[in-house]
């Protein structure tokens, strides 16, 4: 089984793409930079995809030519200026869902 972990390179992230991979499921790691310092000893693993969830095509191109079964969305914009970044908040925690949900139920 395939499944998609959005923000797979946080702190939870990191954990949930462990726990898979002790289970033998595959995870495919989608987030927006490839910073590997959480799991170093994990490289090699997984698959990773560089993207952002509030790019629809992005998003929907990965669960598509990946083959997606399972999403485990964890991508979010988390900063103590939140308020003061609306904007950015809303794209990636409101949309970025949106965008996962939406490319799920086309599932390819």
């Amino acid at each position: 089984m395939r499944v998609l972990v959005t923000g797979g390179l946080g702190v939870i992230g990191v954990r949930v793409v462990r726990k898979l991979l002790e289970r033998g499921i595959q995870p495919v790691v989608y987030d927006f930079r490839p910073d590997f310092w959480l799991m170093p000893d994990l490289v090699g693993r997984f698959e990773f995809v560089a993207g952002d969830v509030t790019d629809f095509g992005s998003v929907n191109r990965v669960v598509r030519d990946q083959h997606i079964e399972r999403i485990v969305h964890l991508a979010a914009f988390i900063d103590p200026d939140m308020g003061k970044l609306a904007f950015r908040s809303f794209n990636v925690n409101t949309l970025g869902t949106v965008n996962l949900l939406e490319a799920a139920r086309l599932g390819h």
